[in-house]
């Protein structure tokens, strides 16, 4: 089934024979994909650097006449870091192929094993995941921003034992402890030297643990000066 979206796809391959057979693949399941080709990575970097050219996936050919293996890789994906990018090669090497995920591309081909309906999967799978991991990412910012950013002093504890996860920098500032200070204390720590708050305390997070909610007023003790 052929779909018409258009895709735009950057192939870096040297091999005439090579490009001409995955163009085919590519245009047989996306009939209205944008092909970009590159036989060098000098000429490649060039489309590579200009921010007006969308591009969607990248399909990278490993041993190129002027640049070769990770190091390619590594140059590739800086100059697209939002850009899946699908290594193709000729050579089984399982030790490379493991090796090459942990530099950040999407996916790693074998060629002899490649036909149009395995190519695609890849591309429109990748595609699709990158959006997902972009999407997941600006969330992540998102709730860091009005985490940090917030004027009210806050922080995220384990509801097991009271340990700080994470603090702001509203807290940091109005307690004054360092944020490492923070992470080697437990919320127990800080309040006032009062056994009974100290009980109140894990009582309300024994008795609201199912409900996650946890009520209660409490003194807190500041680093400096005693004050609460």
């Amino acid at each position: 089934m052929t779909e018409n979206d258009a895709i735009s796809i950057l192939v870096i391959e040297d091999n005439q024979g090579d490009f001409l057979l995955i163009k085919d693949y590519i245009e047989e399941q996306l009939a209205d994909a944008k092909i970009f080709h590159s036989k060098k990575y000098e000429d490649a970097a060039i489309l590579l650097s200009d921010t007006s050219l969308p591009l969607d996936v990248i399909l990278l050919d490993l041993t190129l006449p002027d640049h070769t293996g990770e190091l390619l890789i590594k140059d590739v994906v800086d100059k697209r870091p939002q850009t899946p990018v699908i290594v193709l090669t000729g050579f089984a090497d399982l030790d490379f192929s493991i090796r090459s995920l942990t530099l950040k591309i999407s996916d790693y081909l074998l060629k002899d094993d490649i036909n149009a309906a395995s190519l695609y999967k890849s591309i429109k799978f990748n595609i699709e995941r990158k959006k997902t991991n972009l999407l997941l990412e600006e969330s992540e910012k998102r709730y860091s921003n009005l985490f940090q950013l917030s004027p009210q002093p806050m922080w995220i504890f384990d509801v097991v034992n009271f340990s700080f996860l994470q603090v702001n920098k509203a807290a940091i500032e109005h307690y004054q402890y360092t944020e490492a200070e923070f992470l080697n204390m437990k919320l127990i720590d800080i309040l006032a030297d009062v056994h009974d708050d100290k009980d109140v305390l894990v009582k309300a997070n024994e008795i609201s643990s199912r409900e996650k909610i946890y009520k209660g007023r409490f003194r807190h003790r500041k680093k400096k000066s005693g004050n609460y």
